[in-house]
């Protein structure tokens, strides 16, 4: 390939995302600042308390947001037209035979383990019938096999 992929998450491009991003920092700022945290959070460092607008908050989101583990959303699942890259048969848009079955479908991460979460959606495409495999050959799902004999869609 003579030309490297452009690569770009798009995060916090979606406005719901950013005001997601505001609530959290809030409602982390009040947990800091409560009666039970006083003896050992010292002060705010960074924005600092004078920082209280929303615009200001996400500005500052926006300025030092850094990914970290369970990165997800990357290939979202919605419609083409809002910057999905998925529709809800793992299809990627434009692309035929290819289909993402990991986090990166999910807008939000799931307040559960992700492992078990992915494995889910796993099994939500194996029983939709989507992952086929050539005829005899197995399908491995969660760690089981099965010689269904799908065919390709």
């Amino acid at each position: 390939m003579s030309t490297p992929p452009l690569i770009d998450p798009k995060w916090l491009s979606d406005s719901r995302d950013i005001q997601m991003a505001v609530e959290g920092f809030k409602v982390t700022r009040q947990i800091m600042g409560s009666a039970s945290l006083k003896p050992i959070v010292v002060s705010e460092v960074a924005p600092g308390l004078n920082v209280t607008s929303d615009a200001d908050i996400a500005n500052f989101i926006r300025s030092n947001v850094i990914p970290m583990a369970h990165v997800s959303g990357t290939c979202g699942m919605k419609p083409r037209s809002n910057g999905g890259v998925v529709d809800s048969k793992f299809k990627v848009y434009g692309v035929s035979k290819l289909r993402v079955v990991d986090a990166s479908v999910l807008s939000l991460i799931a307040p559960a383990p992700l492992q078990a979460t992915i494995y889910g959606i796993a099994e939500k495409v194996r029983f939709l019938h989507i992952w086929f495999f050539q005829s005899n050959s197995l399908i491995l799902s969660l760690g089981r096999r099965y010689n269904q004999g799908w065919k390709l869609i």
